[in-house]
Formats: structure tokens, C-alpha cells, sequence
């Protein structure tokens, strides 16, 4: 997933701010259908541990599923 086709909207004057990581994050998986950490972590740009953590939280909170253990897993929108 290239850095060009999920990017943060710049920052616009009048209370407009740029997309939050979690936005960010649910679009990358939406548009490619998965995506390892490694593919998430350019596009936020956040440290490896806020991504996890932010990830965990997703997953958590049902917008998220982790498929899979360790390097091989990725995450994917749960389905209802």
C-alpha cells in the first residue's frame, strides 16, 4: 500500500484537522481489504508501540479483527 493512496488531508484553516491515525488506519485496510503493522506504520506516522496499542484498541472496540499470530497476522474490518 503506497503512502500516496491513504494519505493525511492537510491541515486546514478554520478548526479543519488532519485525518487521525485511526481514520488513517480503517481507510488503509478498507481500500487494500488487510494490512500488516508494517504496512500501517508509514502511512500514520506514530511510534510501533502507539500503532499496537491503537490497534489493540480497535480491535477492542469491534472495528478491527486480528487474523493470524505474530508477523504473519494482519488486520482487517470485522464484519457484522
Amino acid at each position: 500500500l503506497s503512502s500516496s493512496a491513504v494519505s493525511a488531508a492537510p491541515k486546514e484553516e478554520g478548526g479543519q484537522t488532519e485525518k487521525t491515525a485511526r481514520e488513517i488506519i480503517l481507510e488503509a485496510i478498507r481500500v487494500k481489504g488487510k494490512a500488516k503493522r508494517q504496512d500501517l506504520l508509514p502511512l500514520v506516522k506514530i511510534s510501533k508501540s502507539t500503532l499496537v496499542r491503537l490497534l489493540d484498541q480497535m480491535e477492542a472496540e469491534g472495528l478491527v479483527v486480528q487474523v493470524g499470530q505474530k508477523k504473519s497476522s494482519y488486520y482487517a474490518i470485522k464484519e457484522d
